[in-house]
């Protein structure tokens, strides 16, 4: 029986998210169906997004039985926006589904877990592991070997090369190069094109060639 599935979202990233799903479906038609979308705006409630209703909030569509959900939502501001939101709702990390687009170069040896959204031309590499929530965006490289964990977003166009670690609830800015064997600390955000020579501490933000610290995200 086909997994019905609820999208948290209604935006641009909603869209992306349908997108993938429905060409993910047709590659596997026993993938899954697509019943909706949440929405904190209630503004939104019985519009329709690409062709599906939103149905209500988050919370409404997260007290529905026997229904599995997908990210179209992620906030380059807050990364650990969907950590915090599963929590909040207290939605099991196995009841959200892995979007991976049927474009993405994923090593067998490569491990994705639920949550994961993995968009086009991506490339997974051997050994790599991408947590629960995380997202890589369309073309980035993740290099063998690497971590992201749990609520870590990459943007576009990212390269991790080898060992990189990615820690919890960090953004990774479009068209950045972070050099392998490096770890970059939770919580932190790292400026689209920046070059990251050594490891980052926990919250800091940094830009440049090469990298630079500029501040500190505030605690959580």
């Amino acid at each position: 029986m086909k997994k019905e599935v609820i999208i948290f979202g209604g935006g641009m990233g909603a869209i992306q998210a349908i997108e993938a799903i429905e060409l993910m479906s047709r590659a596997d038609p026993d993938f899954c169906t697509i019943i909706g979308l949440a929405d904190d705006d209630p503004q939104r409630k019985g519009t329709k997004i690409a062709g599906y209703e939103v149905i209500g909030s988050l919370l409404e569509a997260s007290q529905r039985p026997n229904t599995f959900f997908a990210w179209g939502l992620g906030n380059p501001t807050n990364p650990r926006l969907r950590l915090i939101i599963s929590e909040r709702l207290g939605i099991p990390d196995a009841r959200f589904i892995a979007i991976i687009h049927p474009s993405v170069v994923v090593s067998r040896t490569a491990r994705i877990d639920p949550g994961a959204t993995v968009y086009a031309n991506a490339t997974i590499a051997p050994g790599a592991h991408i947590g629960c929530h995380s997202g890589v965006g369309i073309g980035s490289v993740v290099e063998h070997d690497c971590v992201l964990e749990a609520g870590s977003l990459l943007a576009s166009g990212v390269l991790l090369a080898g060992h990189v670690t990615i820690a919890a609830g960090t953004f990774v800015g479009q068209g950045a190069n972070i050099k392998g064997d490096v770890k970059i600390g939770a919580g932190c955000m790292v400026g689209m094109g920046a070059v990251v020579l050594n490891d980052v501490e926990d919250r800091d933000v940094v830009v440049g060639n090469p990298a630079r610290v500029i501040k500190k995200m505030p605690a959580l």
